[in-house]
């Protein structure tokens, strides 16, 4: 299956995050550069999905941050990009530059979202291969120890090329006992897609 991989994203960064020392994010879009701050600090990229992590590794590598760069880096890969319509008429008889274009200006509120991937690329990195949805334990993704850790999950536990809702449903709910376990700020959507954010109550 040729999974999608997303350029941009739409979500809208949770005000007021505070500093943490572990970051475990998805590789969509570019919700990293409004979460992540100036400290160099770890971060963790997991996906199921390898195209994606492997355009985010390519974009920490080699994006100067300019609009017509990333133009020619998703032009010239054989990925499945994904746009977002934005309310945009007649998205579909676009072509992926206007449609790239479009997502460009209507997903990125001010002019130094791009730049600001900057402090991005001075963490120190990993990327991990990783389905929460198949393993909400989070075996062999989060680091046990005593450090501070946010995570940004988005809408993994209701999503289209995922498993069925029971099962879905199902490892939500161990997911937030083990964001409890671990102390995890967590920030995404639940099942329903309402917004999650914080550190999940026992019980």
């Amino acid at each position: 299956m040729n999974l999608p991989v997303y350029i941009f994203n739409t979500e809208t960064p949770f005000p007021s995050i505070p500093f943490f020392e572990e970051y475990y994010l998805l590789p969509a879009g570019f919700y990293d550069s409004s979460v992540l701050p100036s400290n160099n600090v770890t971060v963790t990229y997991y996906d199921f999905n390898q195209a994606a992590l492997n355009f985010k590794k390519l974009l920490i590598e080699q994006w100067n941050c300019s609009k017509q760069q990333l133009w020619e880096i998703v032009k010239d890969l054989k990925i499945n990009s994904v746009y977002s319509n934005s309310g945009t008429k007649n998205f579909e008889d676009m072509t992926q530059r206007e449609k790239f274009d479009a997502n460009w200006y209507k997903l990125c509120k001010t002019k130094d979202v791009f730049e600001s991937f900057f402090k991005v690329k001075s963490n120190t990195v990993k990327f991990i291969k990783y389905d929460i949805v198949k393993n909400p334990s989070l075996d062999d993704l989060i680091q046990n120890n005593t450090k501070t850790k946010y995570m940004w999950f988005s809408n993994c536990f209701k999503y289209e090329y995922g498993e069925d809702t029971d099962i879905q449903t199902c490892a939500y709910t161990q997911f937030i006992k083990t964001a409890n376990d671990y102390n995890l700020f967590i920030d995404g959507k639940d099942v329903m897609l309402n917004n999650v954010h914080g550190i999940p109550k026992s019980g």
